[in-house]
Formats: C-alpha cells, structure tokens, sequence
C-alpha cells in the first residue's frame, strides 16, 4: 500500500491535487489537507496523477 503526504509549508493552495483525487485531498484556507494517508492499491495510478499536478512539489507518494 502507498502513502501519501503534504509538506504544509510548500503548499499554495492551488487545488491541482484536489481536481484529481478529491476523496484523497481537500483545500481550506489555501493549504492542502490529507483526508486519507494510505492509498488503496486501485487508486495509486490516480492518486499519482493529483501528486503529480501540484506545480510547486508540495505532495509525496511513498510506495511500498
């Protein structure tokens, strides 16, 4: 299983991740907010996607 994580102080609130994968992430006052840590096998390729659309690097996807 993956994980994924958000470096709150990278964040601008862009809401990219969110676009891609919203029962994963959420936006409040410009900063991104992890709904679930671990990523279910069957969603990695999208969760990867949403990591993968924040322009300033903000999220990390830890396989295992």
């Amino acid at each position: 299983m993956a994980t994924v994580k958000a470096d709150l102080d990278t964040c601008m609130g862009y809401g990219n991740c969110v676009l891609g994968a919203e029962d994963y992430f959420d936006e409040r006052e410009g900063v991104v907010i992890v709904l679930q840590e671990q990523v279910a096998d069957g969603d990695v390729p999208r969760v990867e996607e949403a990591v993968a659309a924040c322009p300033v690097m903000a999220l990390t996807l830890q396989k295992s």
